[in-house]
């Protein structure tokens, strides 16, 4: 008999990303929901901690469900703000057939509400503002450093004064 002791090509493993802070998680055979991030009808990954919801916010976003004002009330009376995605999570199954965790409406993701930002988009938004792209830059940082010790003790030395600034 043949035992395989390397990478078996059946097996499923994932890995999950959180767009905000970064965290990472992997496994086999387990989805995002079991790490406890959600995702965006627009595609963000994040993790639940992110999600900063309000009364307010929710109920606005049920009454663009044209969830009636009454009906509202009910659903929110007595939820502590802990509970508020377990009893969004609840109504969305029940009424719109889907788990929030996989399509998290964008009305209510950080990301899409522009509370916060993923370090992706950050990186494209320097690019912009610089007017050049990732290997335009690393060009000049090369050209400017000759190891990479030098080119980070630059960088922590500049980052510092950025920082006092603000």
């Amino acid at each position: 008999m043949k035992i395989r002791k390397d990478f078996v090509t059946n097996s499923s493993s994932s890995s999950y990303i959180c767009n905000i802070c970064g965290r990472e998680e992997s496994g086999y055979d387990v989805d995002f929901r079991e790490y406890e991030f959600v995702e965006c009808e627009n595609g963000h990954l994040f993790c639940t901690e992110h999600i900063n919801l309000n009364n307010k916010d929710v109920t606005e976003y049920l009454k663009s469900k044209d969830v009636s004002g009454e009906e509202v009330k009910q659903i929110l009376k007595d939820v502590t703000k802990n509970q508020l995605l377990e009893t969004l999570d609840k109504w969305y199954t029940d009424n719109e057939d889907e788990d929030i965790y996989y399509i998290f409406p964008s009305e209510l993701c950080p990301i899409c509400q522009m509370k916060e930002c993923s370090s992706d988009d950050i990186n494209n938004y320097k690019n912009v503002l610089l007017g050049k792209s990732n290997n335009e830059i690393f060009k000049l940082a090369k050209e400017k450093f000759k190891t990479y010790k030098e080119f980070h003790d630059f960088l922590e030395s500049e980052l510092k004064k950025i920082e006092k600034k603000n």
